[in-house]
């Protein structure tokens, strides 16, 4: 898939000049699956997500509950064998310890999933703060995925309670326009505020 993205992403006409990971991380970017999981550094950021609401199909439906979760990069990291203090790794093709997590380069030396920093390559991962996990591809044998590490911690959003939470982060200037800024929110953001003026 991230062949066949490169290849399509080279029809826009634009100079992209990514290394490997680089590459991962702008198909991540752009809702591709890769092995990279976004986090934010921000709990407010991490609670809008939590709070976002549903796909329901009738605005009287209740929300389904949300869940917030937490992760000590440090732990996690000197849980995958860092031998240092566990402090993240920058996202790049010269960070060899990275090297295991690479498509293709993880079939024999098994590793569990890892803090990295993210790349500010884009607007969004400054916008939301973004750090990474990055893991091998899935194996049945592996005893380290990541929803089972120690150093995770899950807090339960109820339903019943995202909207009013989804309005203190508002009142907090976190928002779909702060998250993202691109032109769409923006407008959205523009519309909403002279919402009933026209």
């Amino acid at each position: 898939m991230l062949d066949r993205f490169r290849q399509e992403a080279a029809t826009t006409g634009l100079p992209y000049a990514f290394d490997e990971w680089g590459w991962i991380t702008f198909a991540q970017h752009h809702q591709l699956p890769t092995r990279l999981l976004d986090w934010s550094q921000s709990p407010l950021v991490g609670l809008y997500f939590a709070c976002e609401p549903g796909k329901e199909s009738e605005p009287t439906d209740a929300e389904a509950d949300g869940e917030f979760f937490v992760v000590s990069p440090h732990a996690l990291n000197k849980d995958a064998g860092d031998a240092g203090r566990g402090h993240p790794l920058l996202l790049r093709d010269a960070e060899p310890a990275l090297a295991v997590y690479r498509p293709g380069m993880d079939t024999t030396d098994r590793r569990k999933p890892r803090a990295v920093i993210a790349p500010l390559l884009f607007d969004r991962i400054r916008f939301q703060t973004g750090m990474f996990t990055v893991a091998q591809s899935p194996n049945e044998d592996d005893d380290g995925k990541l929803e089972e590490a120690a150093c995770l911690q899950r807090f339960l959003v109820p339903g019943d309670a995202k909207h009013d939470l989804r309005e203190q982060l508002t009142t907090l200037s976190i928002t779909e326009f702060s998250i993202y800024r691109d032109l769409d929110r923006i407008s959205t953001h523009i519309k909403s505020q002279y919402a009933g003026t026209a």
